[in-house]
């Protein structure tokens, strides 16, 4: 099936806004609907609202919800990461999605690179396209061969003998945030510097991470109501800020501050929108 470019329209008064019934669901609605005031009003969503209208849905879960709704409004969907939306794009049919992933980019990655103490070598955790994506970005840097019938610790044990940097990429099948903390523990033992791309991998034990969080999320979704005609069917959050363990992270590379970081966020920010 051939699937149309997605459009909106530019001029817009009133927004749905569908979200799964938690305790924190009244209060992000709230916040949500505060922070837009200025450009629309912000509703929560009705099945009898009209398909016309553009709807914010946050969380695969509640994306998954609506998507069984069988409505055709136009959707954009926060709260969710790059494997996520890999899954979405298969149920959304031709229906009119933007994806907006909270997950750092190869780009920002690219970015943080660059100001490494040492990044002569690279181990990747992933066997999927992905690392063929992030290759193509990320071209100056050496990437250690991996094979998909490696077990995961004898990869981790050659990435702490070989590499400098270990970053863990998306993958096909993400792995769980406990066998990541086991990963990332060894790693810090080995003195190797772990880099994440999302809010779990920081919270498993990444040293460095970048993601979107909650406020960047609905400005991302604003910039392409507000301002884009047109979307495409997934992109990352631009607007993003850098983690840093400062107590692991001194041990192995202490010119890396929460400074340094903050600084460069801010440049590669005002790039954004």
């Amino acid at each position: 099936m051939l699937c149309l470019v997605s459009q909106t329209a530019v001029a817009i008064n009133t927004v749905g806004f569908y979200f799964a019934d938690n305790k924190n669901a009244t209060k992000m609605f709230d916040y949500a609907k505060h922070l837009f005031a200025n450009e629309f009003e912000l509703v929560e969503y009705s099945a009898e609202m009209s398909e016309t209208l553009p709807v914010i849905i946050h969380g695969y879960s509640s994306s998954i919800e609506f998507a069984k709704s069988g409505k055709d409004n136009p959707v954009i969907v926060i709260g969710v990461s790059s494997f996520q939306a890999k899954k979405l794009l298969k149920v959304k049919d031709c229906h009119t999605w933007l994806i907006l992933m909270d997950d750092a980019s190869p780009q920002r990655i690219k970015a943080l690179l660059g100001v490494l103490p040492k990044n002569n070598s690279i181990a990747p955790f992933s066997y999927s396209e992905h690392i063929q994506n992030w290759q193509a970005i990320l071209d100056k840097t050496y990437w250690m061969p991996a094979k998909p019938e490696e077990k995961t610790f004898n990869l981790i044990k050659r990435a702490a003998k070989e590499s400098d940097s270990f970053i863990l990429v998306p993958n096909a099948m993400p792995i769980s945030p406990s066998l990541a903390n086991i990963l990332f523990h060894y790693l810090y033992k080995q003195d190797v510097l772990t880099i994440g791309y999302s809010k779990w991998s920081f919270e498993a034990g990444a040293m460095i991470v970048s993601y979107a969080d909650y406020t960047q999320s609905l400005l991302a979704a604003r910039h392409y109501l507000v301002s884009q005609p047109e979307w495409p069917s997934k992109a990352y959050v631009c607007l993003q800020n850098f983690q840093v363990n400062e107590h692991l992270i001194k041990k192995i590379a202490p010119s890396i501050t929460n400074e340094l970081l903050n600084s460069m966020a801010y440049s590669l920010n005002m790039g954004c929108y």
